[in-house]
Formats: structure tokens, C-alpha cells, sequence
């Protein structure tokens, strides 16, 4: 079975939350753990002040530089009932060691940032078949074509422009990711200059936007305290045959202390509208879907004096399902599918 990579599964409405539980996917170079990650809360003490008011701004400073463990987990359930039943499990988690490295602040607080994904582990499995790839130690060339956006990605340094707000403003220098994913797939002397505009988009859309979104979170201009909410609406998104619309509201809860310094505390949730027809047709198979359910909650732990994300967890489930019916010699032929997937980001300052 082809197994579902997460690069391709990123949601732009992506939040984040708390919780408990500690993984250790792989021991990292020298026996450091650097892909252990740790999906716990911060442990925050009560500030003495907690309800006062304040700005939430990103203050990268050039020659600071900072590094994140990105933690992405999928499972992916399918039921499907045809001629036969079949269930599918498909479960992934890839960690990424990201280098942020400010290269210049203007005088609006606009920072370009050099980004640097240092190394990606992968363990996967779908049903009783098991995966496992960690960028720069294979020398499996089936493998390596196989993981060819995980390897594309590693040590090939991209640059971003990002707002003192948290909005991604541009992501830019990706020209090196692209020509390494071509060259691994074979693709490097037959795709003209047009298609190569369209690989790099879908790298960007699909590979690098999921993973960045978590990390740069879109703050509001305001001053905010204790309770304050603010909202974003998110681009529409195709789902199935829908048309998807999702808010992220955020709310702070809290104003708490983390080592000698001020963390900000806030909650996030998605709101949701799914529009489109439940039916269609293709090839003489008639659909029924039912409307995609999204549900999604969180928790972000935000160092107001540093101005940086220092740990966060995203949940979001989705299920989706549909019947089928066609026509052939021996009558009607009807079936269904079903299925659930749960998608988390755990986001850790190192």
C-alpha cells in the first residue's frame, strides 16, 4: 500500500495545545536524542502580575540564532466495503531539526530569515508494513527516491520574510529544495522551465507552509491581556468535493512565568463552513459524500520578552465518507468508504 506522507497532508488552519506524553521516536547524532520529543505541558509558575496588558511580537535579533524540533504524527484510518471489506492504518511520524538564522530586521521589524531543516527522522507504517528513513544516513538510493521530499528538503537552506506579527510575507531561495527533488526523482532534463514553477509552488504549498505555520503564528496588531481574543481567517481549501472555510480564534488564558520570564498562554480553536453539492459523478460511478467534520483545539506557549514560540501542540481530526453505486452486467454494484485522520504538530524550542 502506498503509505500517506505528512508533507501532504498539512492544513493551513493549523493551532496548537498542551498535553501529556513523552515519545522517543530515535536517538539522535552522538546519542543525544535529538528526535526525542516531548509533548508535554511547559511547567509555568503564577506571574505576580498576571492580568496586566502587553504586545505578542516576533524579535528575532541577527546573530541569534535559534533552532526548533517540529514533531508531525498522522493516523490515518480507512474502512472500505465493496465486492470485499478492507481496513487500512496508516501511522507516520516524521521530526524535524529546523536552524533559524536572522539574517537582517528593517526598520518596520520585517526580519529575513535564513531557514535550515538540519535533518528530518521518519517512522512510518501501513497496516503490518513498516518504514523508517533518516535524511543524510541512508545511502539506499530506492529509499531516498522514495522519502524524495523529506531528502529534498534537508540542508538545503531557504530564506523567508516575516513580519514582527507572525505573517509570512514571502518564502523565497527555494531554487536549491527543487532541483534536489527533481534531480532525486529523475525529473531534472525533462521538465520545462513551466512545470518546474509548479513543483516549486507544490514544495512550498505542501512541504514547507505546514511545517512554517507552525512554527510562525499570526499575532494581532492590538495589546492583548488575560481573556483577549483574536481571530484569522484561513485561504479556502479543497476537500473531496468541498469547499472548505476555517477561522482560528484565539483567546489568551494566561499570563504565567517559564524560567525568569514572561509566557503568554493562549488557547485556539477552529470554526469551521464546508460548502459544495453531495453528489457526483465520474466514469459512471455516482458519489454520496457526506460533509467532511473538522474538529481542532489548542495550546500556544508564547515568550512575550524574547518574542519567540517556545513550545506547542496542534491536534486536528477529520472525517470524511461516501457511497458508491454503478451499473454493470450483473446489476447494481454499491460500496462505501469511510475515513478518520488525526493530525498533530508538537513544536519545542531547543
Amino acid at each position: 500500500m502506498k503509505y500517506i506522507s505528512i508533507l501532504l497532508l498539512g492544513l493551513f488552519f493549523i493551532i496548537g495545545c498542551g498535553d501529556n506524553g513523552k515519545n522517543n521516536p530515535a536517538e539522535g547524532k552522538e546519542g543525544q536524542n535529538e528526535y526525542s520529543f516531548d509533548s508535554t505541558a511547559l511547567k509555568t509558575e503564577t506571574l505576580d502580575n498576571p492580568n496586566q496588558a502587553f504586545y505578542l511580537r516576533y524579535k528575532f535579533k541577527t546573530g541569534e540564532k535559534v533552532r526548533y524540533r517540529v514533531t508531525s504524527i498522522m493516523n490515518n484510518r480507512q474502512h472500505i466495503e465493496a465486492d470485499t471489506v478492507m481496513d487500512q492504518n496508516v501511522k507516520q511520524t516524521a521530526v524535524y531539526l529546523i536552524d533559524i538564522d536572522p539574517v537582517e530586521v528593517d526598520a518596520e521589524s520585517v526580519a529575513e530569515l535564513k531557514l535550515t531543516i538540519k535533518s528530518i527522522k521518519v517512522n512510518a507504517s501501513a497496516n503490518e508494513e513498516s518504514f523508517s528513513f533518516e535524511t543524510g544516513t541512508s545511502k539506499d538510493s530506492s529509499e531516498i527516491v522514495k522519502f524524495a521530499e523529506y531528502a529534498a528538503l534537508t540542508n538545503n537552506s531557504f530564506s523567508i520574510r516575516l513580519s514582527k506579527s507572525g505573517e509570512i510575507l514571502e518564502i523565497f531561495k527555494v531554487d536549491k529544495i527543487v532541483n534536489q527533488y527533481l534531480k532525486i526523482k529523475g525529473y531534472a532534463d525533462s521538465l520545462n522551465a513551466e512545470n518546474k514553477v509548479v513543483v516549486r509552488n507544490q514544495i512550498i504549498t505542501t512541504g514547507l507552509k505546514p511545517i512554517l505555520s507552525q512554527v510562525f503564528r499570526e499575532l494581532p496588531e492590538k495589546k492583548v491581556a488575560k481573556d483577549s481574543t483574536w481571530s484569522f481567517v484561513q485561504p479556502t481549501s479543497r476537500i473531496l468535493i468541498f469547499q472548505m472555510e476555517a477561522t482560528t480564534v484565539y483567546k489568551i488564558t494566561n499570563l504565567e512565568k517559564y524560567e525568569d520570564n514572561v509566557v503568554a498562554v493562549f488557547d485556539a480553536s477552529l470554526i469551521t463552513k464546508v460548502e459544495g453539492q453531495t453528489k457526483y459523478t465520474d466514469r459512471g460511478i455516482n458519489y454520496t459524500f457526506k460533509k467532511p467534520i473538522t474538529t481542532a483545539a489548542g495550546k500556544v506557549y508564547f515568550n512575550v520578552e524574547s518574542g519567540l514560540i517556545l513550545k506547542s501542540k496542534t491536534d486536528v481530526n477529520i472525517s470524511m465518507a461516501n457511497t458508491m453505486e454503478m451499473d454493470s452486467p450483473k446489476g447494481k454494484i454499491k460500496g462505501s468508504q469511510s475515513e478518520n485522520q488525526k493530525i498533530t504538530y508538537i513544536v519545542e524550542k531547543i
